[in-house]
């Protein structure tokens, strides 16, 4: 096994569980579930259990004050460009990894308003237009080809969703091409179905002013990761002629016990994947304008330190990393 390779490829897709696009108006990462459907294909998604989310109002903030809602028209049409940048640090066994910087990748995204009905639910179809993985001289050329051939097929992915005009996120779809990498389809399953739960960010149902705090506690769905809920603090910053500038802030202690099974394309069959211990810090700002259906700006960093070990079945030999990883994300929608 390539442990290098094999563990840059590793970090890559665990930090795509948490920071995997699109961006929706209330957050910087996907809220979305997965249905195994062709674009082409009449089949209907299977359901999924919703989320169990709640949301307390710490402090209704400064006057004036008034309800946060979303207010979009019919064919809203809108460009989001995300830049993720990555890098780890770690062990192996107790000896030290090299830093690796990985290549910057950029997403561009568009999303159109289809559908409003008389209670305010948005309609949104969405797709990717562009994905970019930049060439660079810090991280392996094998890596960056793996990421790009990965990321490529995101081209083919469609996805629908019902956002409310309070911001909750209902009734997602996101339709997988057959022709897509079987291994690649069943981590993006996990991936994706997980990001509902974990980046929903809905308003509270009371009026609220500058300095207000709301806290978001949603359930998490099997993952492979050791989440089974997660809290979001979430301040006003600023609010005025239809624009709210919102911050967040989400630290996360894991319980290895809530592990389920993680499946990763690359991870060689049987190999034994045992997580140790994970937690993760999630801080950011977002600007969005309540007539538009995707930030105008923003910017996430996320911190996470996991420890796991990964057994080969033929020799019983287990290996131990420690991993830390951090991802800077912005997001820039041109006007």
């Amino acid at each position: 096994m390539k442990k290098p390779l094999f563990l840059s490829s590793l970090v890559f897709l665990l930090a795509g569980l948490g920071t995997t696009p699109p961006p929706t108006p209330a957050s910087t990462q996907a809220p979305l579930v997965v249905s195994q459907v062709p674009p082409d294909s009449t089949e209907s998604a299977a359901p999924v259990e919703p989320a169990q989310t709640t949301i307390e109002l710490l402090t209704a903030g400064e006057q004036p004050r008034q309800q946060l809602r979303f207010t979009p028209g019919v064919n809203t049409q809108q460009t989001t460009v995300m830049t993720m940048n990555m890098d780890m640090r770690g062990t192996i066994d107790g000896q030290v990894m090299p830093t690796m910087d990985l290549p910057p990748i950029t997403m561009t995204v568009e999303a159109d308003v289809t559908e409003i009905n008389a209670d305010g639910d948005i309609r949104v179809q969405m797709s990717y237009v562009d994905i970019d993985v930049a060439s660079d001289k810090t991280a392996p050329q094998e890596l960056v080809e793996v990421m790009r051939s990965q990321l490529e097929q995101l081209k083919d992915v469609e996805i629908s969703y019902v956002i409310t005009n309070q911001g909750t996120v209902q009734d997602v779809k996101v339709a997988l091409p057959e022709t897509i990498d079987p291994s690649l389809k069943q981590w993006m399953d996990q991936m994706l179905s997980s990001l509902e739960q974990l980046s929903a960010a809905p308003f509270p149902e009371e009026p609220v002013g500058v300095g207000a705090q709301w806290l978001v506690t949603s359930s998490v769905p099997g993952t492979g990761l050791p989440l089974d809920n997660v809290r979001i603090l979430y301040e006003l910053e600023d609010f005025q002629d239809g624009a709210v500038v919102l911050s967040m802030k989400m630290e996360q202690q894991a319980d290895p016990e809530t592990a389920s099974e993680l499946n990763l394309p690359g991870l060689p069959p049987n190999v034994d994947f045992d997580i140790k211990s994970f937690s993760m810090q999630t801080t950011g700002t977002m600007t969005a304008n309540l007539n538009q259906i995707m930030p105008v700006s923003g910017v996430m960093s996320t911190l996470s330190n996991m420890e796991f070990a990964i057994t080969d079945p033929n020799t019983d030999q287990e290996t131990l990393v420690n991993m830390v990883s951090s991802i800077e994300m912005t997001i820039e929608s041109p006007q």
